[in-house]
């Protein structure tokens, strides 16, 4: 059985994961949510996500993950979101504002009995 992942974010960033997500047979992208519709729509067509979702609560309604990678000022309420409902969630960095959202996201996680991630690229790290 495949892995149903949930986009959160449908910028370049979104376009990278989706591209090695694509890669993987035990993985199918099954929705992608961001704040314009028609953002979210081109990018479920380029990569062949079957849902654009107008929400979050949609988008993971049908998804085992999500990958939160959207601007970074939304992580924090959008990781929130995701494992408010449960779904196993890997955020970009960073993750949080302070570190009492990073406690909230954690609290959240253990109690709704989900997986919690922080992917940490090294892009802005000499020498790539």
């Amino acid at each position: 059985m495949a892995i149903r992942v949930a986009m959160i974010g449908y910028g370049a960033v979104a376009s990278i994961h989706a591209a090695q997500l694509r890669k993987e047979p035990d993985v199918e992208i099954v929705s992608v949510y961001g704040p314009k519709g028609e953002k979210a729509s081109s990018f479920a067509s380029t990569h062949g996500v079957p849902d654009a979702c107008g929400s979050i609560a949609e988008a993971v309604s049908s998804a085992d993950a999500a990958i939160i990678c959207s601007p970074s000022m939304a992580h924090f309420e959008q990781a929130r979101d995701c494992l408010e409902h449960g779904v196993h969630t890997l955020v970009e960095m960073p993750p949080c504002e302070n570190s009492a959202e990073a406690v909230e996201l954690a609290r959240i996680a253990r109690r709704r009995g989900a997986k919690l991630g922080c992917a940490h690229t090294s892009r802005f790290v000499a020498p790539f």
